[in-house]
């Protein structure tokens, strides 16, 4: 007896569905499509020996969608950390030089990705998560964030003085080798 009044209770549904709200669901579905979005997670910091930041995120005001800015100290050290760029994907920024590339997929974290079913006005219905994201991690470097500013002054104000365009200088630790 349960059998036969969960189909009658069953079937009762789904004649409402068909019948009653077919026309609603046909014309949603031929105006409606589904798009996949990727939104960019968090790239982990890169921090000097004393755990003080050399580089910093910012979620960009100007965009619609959620977009990270990777800003960077300004003097002493891009020459060592690199820089990232969207070349390749607007969606997701990439180390293209410096530790930025070499610890790119520890920086990098993965994007969240998800499905919208937009209208054909371009409103969204509704979503779903397919792939969560994850958030890069930080590195912790050997560079001394105050011995390499005061280097790189020392080199540009040699420069200046004997007219060079520019120069380079290491310090090491003989003990370790660190740079």
């Amino acid at each position: 007896f349960s059998f036969l009044l969960l189909g009658i209770v069953f079937l009762s549904r789904v004649g409402f569905l068909e019948i009653v709200r077919g026309d609603s669901f046909l014309e949603r579905a031929e105006t409606n499509y589904i798009r996949e979005v990727t939104y960019e997670t968090e790239r982990g910091i890169i921090l000097d020996r004393d755990k003080n930041p050399l580089t910093f995120n910012e979620i960009d005001e100007n965009n619609e969608e959620k977009k990270w800015i990777r800003s960077y100290a300004a003097e002493g050290f891009l020459h060592s950390i690199g820089f990232v760029s969207r070349k390749e994907n607007k969606y997701l920024a990439k180390g293209t030089s410096g530790l930025e590339l070499v610890y790119d997929s520890i920086l990098g974290g993965l994007p969240e990705k998800l499905i919208e079913e937009v209208s054909a006005v371009g409103g969204v219905v509704g979503s779903g998560i397919t792939e969560k994201g994850r958030e890069g991690n930080n590195i912790l470097t050997s560079i001394s964030s105050g011995l390499s500013l005061l280097l790189s002054r020392s080199v540009a104000k040699t420069a200046g003085i004997y007219g060079f365009s520019g120069g380079a200088a290491v310090v090491l630790n003989p003990q370790n080798g660190e740079v």
